[in-house]
C-alpha cells in the first residue's frame, strides 16, 4: 500500500510540476484536459456513492455542467481584462442551465420520491464537487499579468501544501502508533485512523512544505507588484488550508460510510478513487481563491 502510495504520488507532483514550470499555451490546455478528466471521473465516483445512498445523480447532466464550467474558464482566461466578468456570467448560465435541466428530468420521473432525491443529489453533487473543484482552475488561470505568470505557482502552492498535509498526517499517526502503541482518535466515527498526533503532523508538515516553496517560488508569485506569499502569511496560509483540507477528507468519509464503501474508487493505485485524492482540494481551494482575491 505504501509503495503504491509513493508511485502515485510522485506521479501526480511531477505532472502537475511539468505544467506549472512549462510556460506555454499547450501547457494551459493540458491542464484544462486534465481538470475534465479528473473532474468527470470524480462526478462518476460520486454517482456511485449517491447511487449506493439511493439517490442517483444524473450523470450527464452533472459532466457536462462540470465539463462546461472548466471550458468556460479556460476561454475567459484568454481575455485577462475581462476573464472574471465573463467566467462569471458563464457560471450563471451554467447552474441556471443545470437547475432547470435538472428539475425537468426530475418531473419527468415516475416516482415523486426518486425524482427529488435524483434532482437534489444532481444539484448537490454539482455544487460540492464541480463548482468547488473548479476554483483551482481559476487560481491557475485568472490571477496572471503581462509582468508576473504568478497563477500556475499559486496553484501549485496550494496543491502541495493541502496535499503535504495528508502526508505529514500519515506518516505522523503510523510513527506515534509504532512507538507509543497508541494514538488519540480526532474523529472516530467518521475517519478511525485519524489522530490529533497525525493532524499536529498534518499542521507541521504543510507548514515547512509552504516556507519551502516560498523560498523556492516566491518571487514567481507576485500580486500587485508585491509578493502574494510571504513567509509569515504562508505559514498561517498552511495552517488553513490544513483544516479545510481536514473538512474536505471527513466530507468524502461521510459519504462513503454512509453508502458503505471502503474506497470512493480504485482509480488511483494506494489511495482508491480520485474523490480520495482530491478531497482535501475541495474545501480548500474555494478558500485560497477568496484569499488571492482579498490580496490583489
Amino acid at each position: 500500500m505504501l509503495k503504491y502510495r509513493v508511485i502515485s504520488g510522485i506521479a501526480l507532483v511531477t505532472l502537475f510540476g511539468l505544467i506549472v514550470a512549462w510556460e506555454s499555451i499547450v501547457s494551459s490546455i493540458l491542464l484544462a484536459f486534465v481538470g475534465v478528466v479528473f473532474l468527470s471521473i470524480s462526478l462518476l465516483e460520486l454517482a456511485d456513492i449517491t447511487k449506493a445512498l439511493g439517490a442517483e445523480i444524473y450523470k450527464g447532466l452533472s459532466i457536462g455542467a462540470g465539463i462546461t464550467l472548466i471550458i468556460a474558464v479556460f476561454v475567459s482566461s484568454r481575455t485577462p481584462e475581462t476573464a472574471l466578468e465573463r467566467c462569471t456570467l458563464a457560471e450563471v448560465l451554467i447552474v441556471y442551465s443545470l437547475v432547470v435541466a435538472t428539475l425537468l428530468c426530475g418531473f419527468a420521473e415516475s416516482d415523486f420520491r426518486t425524482g427529488a432525491l435524483r434532482v437534489m443529489a444532481t444539484l448537490g453533487g454539482y455544487l460540492f464537487v464541480s463548482w468547488m473543484l473548479v476554483f483551482a482552475l481559476k487560481i491557475y488561470f485568472f490571477f496572471n499579468s503581462p509582468e508576473h505568470r504568478s497563477g500556475p505557482y499559486l496553484f501549485f502552492f496550494m496543491a502541495m501544501v493541502a496535499k503535504s498535509a495528508d502526508i505529514g498526517g500519515y506518516f505522523a499517526g503510523r510513527l506515534t502508533n509504532q512507538v507509543v502503541g497508541r494514538t488519540h482518535k480526532l474523529v472516530p466515527r467518521l475517519s478511525p485512523k485519524k489522530s490529533w498526533e497525525g493532524f499536529a503532523g498534518s499542521v507541521g508538515l504543510s507548514i515547512v512544505t509552504a516556507c519551502m516553496l516560498v523560498a523556492a517560488t516566491g518571487d514567481r508569485m507576485i500580486l500587485n507588484g508585491h509578493p502574494a506569499i510571504t513567509y509569515l502569511t504562508g505559514s498561517i496560509t498552511a495552517v488553513a488550508l490544513t483544516i479545510l483540507g481536514l473538512i474536505g477528507d471527513l466530507s468524502i468519509s461521510l459519504l462513503k460510510r454512509g453508502s458503505g464503501k471502503k474506497d470512493a474508487g480504485v482509480v488511483i493505485p494506494g489511495f482508491g478513487g480520485l474523490l480520495d485524492v482530491l478531497d482535501s482540494l475541495i474545501v480548500a481551494s474555494p478558500f485560497f481563491y477568496l484569499l488571492l482575491c482579498v490580496l490583489d
